[in-house]
């Protein structure tokens, strides 16, 4: 009957996997003929800032997902370098202030990609000197376009702002395609820059002043908000464009104003979906929608999904077989004291271990002062996945100190949990901002200890631990337990009087 309800469980399963494949592949495989396609470079970022599947307050996934709902194809690429190979096969190439040198080669490669019609929008935002020089990253780049964004100062304004000096509202700005439908920008933590031969769209207020920066005796770049007598004056040039060859450039000193904190209260959405269609030589919107904090289309991402889904229904799976199968044990062996002793101390630490694991990270990631470790999604997927940890590790402490007994389910429920935390952050990882992942999924695998030891201890000794030298006790628990419960307290009084013998045992237990 048994072999028969599983056998159920698992054509139910593949017949979910059928109905699920043809929902996710499809966006993928069938594609309009006039998709704009879109390239996110994502070769080198900065930790994970302004990646197109993070849906922390400093990804990208806003607007990507802005875009592919506005009728673009967006991909991204994540291993250097980068060559006109492949670039050629896209519309736009899109620079979202990448934290990596780019080499002479690879910028060659970028020029010809433009010169041969592709457009460009190469963002940027403030660095300082320990990040790197005038050469820095996508600095490099503009340059080599002829433009260059200021080193290591930030425009603020303390009049014309969003509550904050840093962030910076102007309505002065050029009638542009770029700029269609567009009345005030908000500019955040921005660069200002030295144009060169392109048309400059967008300035600061005369209020304004590029401030500059210093390096704290943390390692951190800092400003002090004061403007000073050597300081760049507004109106400053913060927004331009070129043609180049066949191609066209935006350049942009304000990353910041695409991140999905932002995007929607900057006029940042309006400002990206302009620019992309004005690099492709289509005109600005005519009606401006909205769009989600991310598609499970964009790039691989549906193919991870559908892995994870996979994944998650194979575990399921190995579950409801391993509880079906495991469920009545029946061996009896006794159990030296300092092996039962020395269990609930292992299972008691790796508690402690995995409450230490999920839970303090927490004070990091739910503080938006902290901006590099700020993800309060992935703190709420830390909290839910160590409160279950821990009530079941909690079950099986419980279990054996009260009752000298494993429960078997307890241990393979928090396997699950942590496989499937684990299959998490290897395969849907990127969708969080925190950077160092790979800290979790090795965590995840060592918290399996106690549970394979609590399994070995089952296979070895059966789900009640029968201590050596306390056989009475616990037998004394099995014949009870063996009994109608209405026998229950009849049988305890007995025991507890040495009436019951040898031969009663035999017959109960």
């Amino acid at each position: 009957m048994d072999h028969v309800r599983l056998s159920g469980y698992i054509r139910l399963i593949i017949f979910i996997s059928f109905l699920i494949i043809p929902i996710i592949a499809t966006p993928n495989i069938v594609m309009a003929q006039d998709d704009i396609r879109i390239l996110f470079d994502e070769t080198g970022p900065y930790g994970k800032y302004y990646t197109i599947y993070n849906l922390g307050p400093y990804g990208a996934s806003s607007f990507a997902t802005l875009l592919e709902d506005n009728g673009a194809t967006v991909s991204r690429i994540t291993e250097a370098p980068l060559t006109y190979e492949k670039l050629e096969n896209y519309d736009v190439l899109i620079l979202m202030a990448p934290g990596r040198n780019y080499t002479d080669q690879e910028i060659k490669d970028i020029k010809k990609f433009v010169n041969n019609g592709g457009g460009l929008l190469l963002v940027g935002e403030p660095w300082g000197p320990q990040d790197g020089d005038k050469n820095y990253a996508f600095n490099k780049i503009a340059r080599s376009f002829g433009v260059d964004l200021t080193f290591n100062e930030i425009i603020v304004d303390t009049k014309h702002n969003m509550g904050i000096s840093r962030v910076i509202k102007t309505d002065n700005i050029r009638s542009h395609p770029i700029t269609a439908n567009i009345s005030e920008i908000y500019y955040i933590t921005g660069a200002y820059q030295d144009p060169g031969a392109a048309e400059v769209l967008v300035y600061s207020d005369a209020d304004s002043w590029s401030d500059h920066g210093y390096v704290t005796s943390e390692g951190e770049s800092a400003n002090n908000e004061i403007k000073e007598a050597d300081e760049a004056k507004g109106p400053l040039p913060l927004i331009s464009a070129m043609e180049y060859g066949r191609g066209k450039i935006i350049f942009i000193g304000s990353a910041q104003t695409f991140v999905n904190a932002w995007l929607y209260r900057s006029n940042g959405w309006k400002l990206g979906l302009n620019s992309v269609n004005w690099l492709v030589d289509r005109p600005a919107p005519s009606n401006y929608e909205v769009a989600g904090l991310i598609s499970p289309t964009l790039g691989d991402l549906s193919y991870r999904i559908f892995t994870m889904i996979i994944f998650t229904l194979i575990l399921g799976a190995g579950l409801i077989f391993k509880i079906k199968r495991d469920d009545k044990t029946e061996i009896l062996k006794t159990i030296k004291n300092w092996k039962f002793n020395s269990l609930i101390g292992v299972n008691a630490i790796f508690a402690v271990i995995s409450v230490l694991l999920f839970i303090p990270i927490n004070l990091y990631l739910l503080n938006s002062s902290i901006p590099e470790f700020y993800d309060p999604y992935f703190a709420y997927t830390l909290i839910i996945t160590g409160v279950l940890l821990l009530f079941f590790n909690s079950m099986i402490v419980y279990n054996m100190i009260h009752r000298r007994r494993l429960v078997i389910n307890h241990s393979y429920f928090n396997i699950s949990i942590l496989l499937f935390f684990a299959g998490l952050t290897m395969i849907l990882g990127d969708i969080f901002s925190f950077p160092m992942m790979f800290i979790f999924t090795i965590g995840s695998f060592f918290l399996l200890v106690p549970f394979l030891v609590n399994l070995w201890i089952i296979r070895g000794y059966g789900p009640d631990l029968i201590i050596e030298g306390k056989e009475f006790d616990q037998l004394k628990r099995l014949s009870v337990k063996s009994l109608p419960f209405e026998l229950h307290a009849y049988m305890m009084i007995r025991c507890s009087l040495g009436m019951v013998d040898s031969g009663e045992f035999q017959s109960h237990s």
